[in-house]
This record gives C-alpha cells, structure tokens and sequence, in this order.
C-alpha cells in the first residue's frame, strides 16, 4: 500500500491580497475593512446602516472569493495590507 502524498507548503498557492482585493465590490470591501478591524457582524450593519442579513451575505460572498472559510484567515490576508480601504 502506497501512502497518498500531502502537498508540501510550497504546493499550495499563496493568495496575494491585491488579485484578491480586485474581485471584491466596494461593499464587500467596506464589510472586510470592518471584518479586519474585528468588528462583529451587528457592529458592521449599525455601522453601515444594513441589515445583518446583508452582513452575513457579503461576508459569506468574500469568503467565497478568497476560497477561506474563518474570519481569522482573512485578518491575517489583509491585515497588514491599505488594498481593502479603496
């Protein structure tokens, strides 16, 4: 029996956070923003004046984009980065 061979880190490809950035629409951008600065969904919607539905929806969206499924992993993506603000 042959084990299945794990892909090695450098097998796996790194998002750059600019390519990512361009296939958000600027709400999603302003919800990621917010998601960065460690806002809660019922923060985002008080503060843009949106639903929490909505909230969630475009979050979801992003996650979708970024193929990510934990908020953490998009602050780590965009933490260090002014892309998300424009």
């Amino acid at each position: 029996m042959v084990a299945a061979e794990l892909p090695t880190k450098s097998d796996v490809p790194r998002l750059d956070a600019a390519t990512v950035a361009e296939t958000l629409t600027a709400s999603e951008r302003a919800v990621l923003t917010c998601v960065v600065a460690g806002l809660a969904d019922k923060e985002i919607a008080r503060q843009r004046g949106v639903s929490m539905h909505t909230v969630r929806n475009q979050v979801r969206a992003i996650m979708g984009k970024t193929g990510m499924n934990k908020r953490v992993q998009l602050v780590a993506l965009f933490n260090s980065t002014s892309l998300i603000a424009s």
